[in-house]
């Protein structure tokens, strides 16, 4: 590391006093003149690699996607008939009566899914619903909370925790 003659910093550490150093064959290096050796190639992929041939962007794969299961259909027999039904739907239905059989993964796959789906879905309310329950519940709370006999000190622990462990 360099080191300034009137300060005792860094000379690297892009102080307003260094000077950077010439460059050895003499070009003039600045703003808007990048060294040459940093410069791009003219003719030279600045990604030579490249995405791979073949390979699939994310709307592709979506597109695959919802073709495989959503538009392609299958045949199953419900109650004894036989209808056609997407892929998915098909799936789900199988795993469905797989778990309903007692296989233990089987029913633990399709909480997984439901939970998964519910946690994703907000429910639906009304105002006027939600504020009939949030109503109901702070009445509750607050008859509970004037009502409730007051604790005895005596009873309370001998620590000073106040009952808490």
């Amino acid at each position: 590391m360099t080191y300034d003659d009137d300060d005792e910093q860094p000379a690297e550490l892009g102080q307003a006093n260094s000077t950077p150093k010439p460059p050895e064959d003499g070009e003039r290096v600045g703003y808007k003149c990048p060294p040459k050796r940093t410069r791009f190639v003219k003719g030279k992929s600045g990604n030579p690699e490249g995405r791979p041939k073949g390979s699939l962007n994310r709307s592709t794969m979506q597109a695959m996607v919802e073709e495989l299961w959503f538009e392609k259909t299958m045949k199953i027999v419900d109650g004894g008939r036989e209808r056609q039904v997407p892929r998915l739907l098909g799936l789900m239905i199988k795993q469905g009566d797989i778990a309903l059989k007692g296989d233990r993964k089987a029913i633990k796959d399709c909480f997984d899914l439901i939970f998964r789906m519910i946690g994703d879905a907000p429910i639906a309310r009304g105002d006027d619903e939600t504020a009939t329950e949030d109503d109901a519940i702070l009445r509750t709370h607050h008859s509970e909370a004037h009502h409730a006999p007051e604790p005895d000190t005596d009873e309370l622990c001998e620590d000073e925790g106040g009952g808490r462990d």
